[in-house]
């Protein structure tokens, strides 16, 4: 398996263009209608956007057909293609008390659920009320903090004075490029088409509501299957970077420094497998116990995440939350993400297997003792084989909890920590502080297997181990019969 590891510009995901020839009906820059241009070609055309910006609230937004496939120029393996959520902003004032504004911007989308916002005291620094407002601005592509008001305008942040279509910043926007997140989506919502694929773009800087996608790939309920996004980056969005609905793959993306997410979605036989997923939620907008970070997906059935690369999300690095069944997470490197690195929660069958994971929960550490921010995480799920993984030096590492929802019923039975088998496993902790370090199930249920595993581990902590609100040191934790067959070092 190859990973794609680089930093925060194109050159990290080189090896990723070129997925398609320099083929395809060319839409030129200068196009005023997309939807226009593109029905003038049969369906199942193939259609090149050229290198440059297209500006989506210019165009509109791309209703896609059935069969089309839609992609960009590359030169090598560089992507030259941007589709932008944004407009520009020109024609900036001072007002003479610090702050500079522009008339006429009359952007409002609808507001998300405040809930979701970084508002928890002693957690999150800044609190950010405003990841209601689907609506960024950049400034020479650094986003800036949406204020409440006028007063609190300061350099870094901005305000946007609804009623009056008035915007102020609280920087020099002289010689910048100031551009304020316009459009909802790429695609126009609710589609019925199928078999689409997107390839070797830039999307970036869409208005998306916290829970949906700027890549919001097919509508299920209308039939819109078969959906395929490759080989793109996908940024600076407000929600989501790509939502994943029925039949859809997502494959060799750079999915960095979306607001919320960097993937989300529901559905069945969906594949997520070789992308970059990293500095998601980057500015700290949304709380991550409500959701935020690499990814989270919800009702999926027959899932396949394999093989990505995620890290440095502020939130989980992969996560299933809530009535997912057979799910498979397999070849992941997940490395110093917020909080767990994989985690399976209140759903069902789920195999996590020869995945990586380093540094999860680190940055976090926020419930000593508890099983919580851990290499790999399992809540009140049902048979979840864990196997052949390496976790190293995570807060907690293989840290599975039966809670307050236990026993509560889902789409396929109770949610409840059944059928739990762990085995074969690598865990190096050796520098984790006391409280964490841990691995073991709280819960009243029995654990199927937990056995084979091989453990180095610092000796200043003897309790490595719980089950059933206990802490065990080596002989307790064999005692009561788990890792009787395994290695055990403490260094």
């Amino acid at each position: 398996m190859t990973y794609f590891i680089g930093g925060l510009g194109l050159s990290s995901v080189a090896t990723r263009g070129r997925v398609l020839p320099q083929s395809g009906i060319q839409i030129p820059l200068g196009t005023t209608n997309l939807d226009s241009f593109i029905s003038g070609f049969p369906t199942g055309s193939e259609f090149r956007f050229l290198a440059g910006t297209y500006r989506l609230q210019n165009i509109g937004t791309l209703t896609a057909r059935t069969g089309d496939i839609y992609h960009g120029t590359t030169s090598g393996s560089t992507l030259l293609t941007t589709l932008s959520g944004a407009q520009l902003l020109t024609g900036w004032t001072p007002d003479g008390s610090g702050h500079w504004f522009v008339t006429g911007v009359t952007v409002e989308n609808p507001t998300g659920n405040p809930a979701s916002c970084s508002t928890l005291a002693g957690n999150f620094d800044p609190d950010y009320p405003n990841c209601i407002h689907p609506e960024d601005l950049f400034m020479d592509d650094v986003v800036k903090l949406h204020v409440s008001t006028l007063p609190e305008v300061v350099p870094g942040t901005w305000y946007f004075d609804y009623a009056a279509n008035t915007v102020y910043v609280g920087d020099d926007p002289t010689g910048m490029v100031v551009e304020l997140s316009a459009v909802q989506s790429l695609y126009t919502p609710l589609s019925s088409a199928q078999t689409v694929t997107l390839a070797d773009l830039i999307v970036e800087k869409f208005a998306t509501p916290q829970d949906s996608g700027a890549v919001n790939m097919g509508y299920s309920p209308f039939g819109g299957y078969f959906w395929v996004t490759e080989g793109c980056e996908v940024r600076y969005n407000h929600g989501s970077g790509v939502a994943c609905d029925a039949e859809t793959t997502v494959r060799n993306c750079y999915i960095h420094h979306n607001m919320r997410f960097g993937l989300n979605g529901a559905g069945w036989n969906n594949i997520v497998e070789g992308n970059e997923i990293a500095f998601n939620n980057y500015m700290k907008m949304f709380n991550p116990y409500d959701g935020a970070g690499g990814s989270k997906w919800v009702f999926s059935t027959d899932m396949i995440i394999r093989g990505n690369y995620s890290h440095d999300n502020w939130g989980p690095g992969l996560w299933t939350d809530i009535n997912n069944i057979r799910i498979l997470y397999e070849d992941n490197l997940v490395e110093d993400n917020h909080m767990a690195g994989i985690f399976h929660e209140i759903s069902y069958e789920c195999e996590i297997v020869n995945n990586t994971l380093r540094r999860n929960g680190i940055t976090s550490a926020a419930f000593p003792f508890y099983p919580s921010d851990g290499g790999i995480q399992v809540y009140d799920s049902r048979n979840v084989e864990v196997h052949g993984n390496l976790l190293e030096q995570n807060y907690q590492e293989i840290a599975c909890l039966s809670d307050a929802r236990d026993g509560t019923v889902g789409i396929d039975g109770p949610w409840e920590l059944t059928g739990l088998n762990v085995h074969g496993n690598t865990v190096v902790n050796t520098t984790v502080p006391a409280g964490g370090g841990r691995s073991g199930a709280e819960t009243t249920h029995p654990v199927t297997q937990w056995n084979n595993n091989t453990y180095t581990l610092g000796s200043a902590i003897p309790e490595r181990w719980y089950y059933n609100s206990i802490g065990y040191q080596q002989a307790g934790w064999q005692g009561i019969g788990f890792d009787t067959t395994s290695s055990i070092t403490f260094v």
